[in-house]
């Protein structure tokens, strides 16, 4: 009885990771798959985690919006993918129908250069190749 306050605490830190890790690796998901790797019971109990998460991170953005700057700033679980969250955007999490969509502004995504990327690594392994 007395521990059942850290382990929904817990639980909710938890939630909140996965679905960090499920935004990064996904732009889409089944629902009901979603419900399990987050350990919800339904899709119903989704919908519900997935109005107060967009809540949540829209609190977040709102007070980091107030902050004089990024050293007064000190981010929890933040959902920007690089840098200060009013550069990257926010990830919204969308259920339509029976899938769940985690939605950003397609000029916020981070881009990858991958001709830079590609360059670089043949670049590299010239010059390594040069050394041995």
């Amino acid at each position: 009885e007395s521990y059942g306050f850290f382990m929904d605490q817990l639980m909710d830190t938890v939630r909140q990771k996965i679905g960090l890790s499920l935004e990064k690796a996904y732009d889409k998901l089944p629902a009901a798959e979603a419900a399990r790797m987050l350990m919800l019971g339904s899709v119903s109990q989704l919908e519900s985690y997935a109005d107060k998460e967009n809540e949540r991170k829209q609190e977040e953005r709102e007070l980091a919006l107030l902050d004089d700057g990024p050293a007064s700033f000190t981010r929890t679980l933040s959902r920007a993918t690089t840098g200060p969250m009013e550069e990257a955007g926010v990830i919204q999490w969308v259920l339509e129908g029976d899938t769940l969509h985690f939605k950003q502004d397609d000029k916020k995504r981070a881009e990858v250069p991958a001709l830079e990327l590609i360059t670089n690594t043949i670049g590299y392994a010239t010059e390594l190749e040069r050394i041995v």
